[in-house]
């Protein structure tokens, strides 16, 4: 796009493409959306002093609920209509509800900042060289260090938010029906990835007599590719108790532990857990989750599919992390809002906050069900506090292996690791 002007030459000579680009950014383009986001501006940038910290945490709550949850729905319809205005309103919530709570807000603060970056990055690819001329002064390098800081305090403990795992790790329920769903749709010719998870989840099933599920052709062709991922639970929830979706990039290491042992733990915490899942060093991850046969289980998986599916702009359709977008806001609203007060009702500083997931939700280690190779938490490791798998754990998964360490790297590592997984199975008793 060479012919595009730099910005500082487009800033001064008024380029109506800049023009046009900050317009959006800034939620101008539209006069009664307009209004509404002038009003989230005024108070996000408002001066600390105009309101006691009680005041703006209430006020900024409001504001955000009419934002995410408009009409009292979960529907992001109006937050997507300016994501880098409600960013910017997450950030400053999460900002005054620390000042407010102290220690007692690290772990909501953390999850209001997944929240503020799944939105900042909607539109990243479209405007992001030019963040820097919004009015909302988003800064993707300071979110991301805030986010690392207050993921260490948030850990500090050693178990954050997460559900500890429970003794024995080869616990067995006969009476629990467990499916292993996976999708792989890879070209046979590029990697050797769809024999490798087909023979490793294969072995662990075998092992342990679970039904799995290795789908390898698409259910819909008209629809963004990861809809085939959320398909194919929904094709075979019904027949469960227990869905465990693993993606096609991750192997089986170690053969005694059980899909059994995460729900017990989980359950034990929370009879009424339906989806089991873990965060990496950025956020919610859904590179392996466990979902319960539940009514609630199955209207969150309805939910996460309409929002993949609704028509763009209002939709996460087009999002980099595809179905996990929806299923990350899902998780979090309006449970993330909750305790922080409204205008009228201040909130009550006298317990520390929950960490903001809906109730259903536990979130268990990610060593538990997701571990990274230590390649790749090593090559990220300044940036994200991602945990590499360690002899023992159940899963290595190579979620975004190839993006960051290289294709031919990354098919060499495929091929050790199954190697390994299959000799575990093989020689293991």
């Amino acid at each position: 796009m060479a012919f595009l002007p730099s910005v500082a030459v487009a800033q001064e000579v008024g380029h109506w493409i800049l023009r046009h680009f900050v317009e959006r950014m800034d939620c101008l383009y539209d006069k009664p959306e307009a209004d509404f986001w002038d009003g989230v501006f005024a108070l996000v940038m408002q001066p600390p002093s105009a309101q006691s910290p009680l005041e703006r945490l209430a006020s900024l709550g409001g504001a955000l609920r009419d934002t995410l949850l408009p009409f009292g729905v979960v529907d992001p319809v109006m937050s997507l209509s300016c994501p880098l205005g409600t960013s910017a309103a997450l950030q400053e919530l999460a900002s005054v509800c620390v000042d407010v709570f102290a220690e007692g807000c690290v772990q909501r603060a953390l999850r209001l900042l997944h929240l503020s970056k799944l939105f900042m990055l909607f539109n990243f690819n479209d405007y992001g060289a030019w963040f820097s001329q919004s009015r909302w002064r988003t800064d993707m390098s300071s979110l991301s260090s805030t986010m690392q800081e207050l993921t260490k305090l948030a850990r500090a403990d050693g178990v954050g938010a997460a559900t500890p795992m429970a003794e024995p790790l080869d616990f067995r329920e006969s009476r629990w029906r467990i499916g292993l769903v996976t999708y792989c749709n890879y070209n046979d010719t590029a990697t050797s990835l769809t024999k490798w998870s087909r023979t490793s989840k294969s072995a662990y099933a075998e092992r342990h007599g679970y039904k799995l599920f290795h789908f390898e052709e698409p259910f819909v062709t008209q629809a963004h590719p990861w809809m085939n991922k959320l398909i194919a639970i929904q094709q075979t929830l019904r027949d469960f108790d227990w869905i465990f979706w693993v993606d096609c990039d991750l192997f089986f290491m170690n053969p005694q532990r059980t899909v059994d042992a995460l729900i017990r733990s989980a359950l034990l915490q929370n009879e009424e857990a339906s989806l089991l899942i873990a965060e990496d060093g950025m956020m919610l991850n859904s590179g392996s989750f466990l979902l319960r046969n539940s009514p609630w289980g199955a209207e969150f998986l309805a939910r996460t599919v309409d929002l993949l599916s609704a028509p763009m702009p209002y939709s996460f359709q087009h999002m980099p992390w595809h179905e996990q977008a929806p299923l990350m806001y899902l998780s979090l609203l309006p449970s993330v809002l909750e305790d922080l007060g409204e205008p009228g009702r201040p909130a009550s500083v006298t317990r520390a906050l929950s960490a903001g997931y809906d109730p259903r939700v536990a979130l268990l280690p990610q060593r538990a069900l997701n571990s990274y190779p230590p390649e790749l938490v090593q090559k990220t490791g300044h940036a994200l506090a991602h945990q590499a798998w360690e002899e023992g754990d159940l899963v290595i998964s190579f979620n975004g292996c190839a993006s960051i360490l290289g294709g031919e790297f990354c098919e060499a590592m495929y091929g050790r690791y199954h190697a390994s997984s299959m000799d575990r199975f093989r020689y293991s008793r």
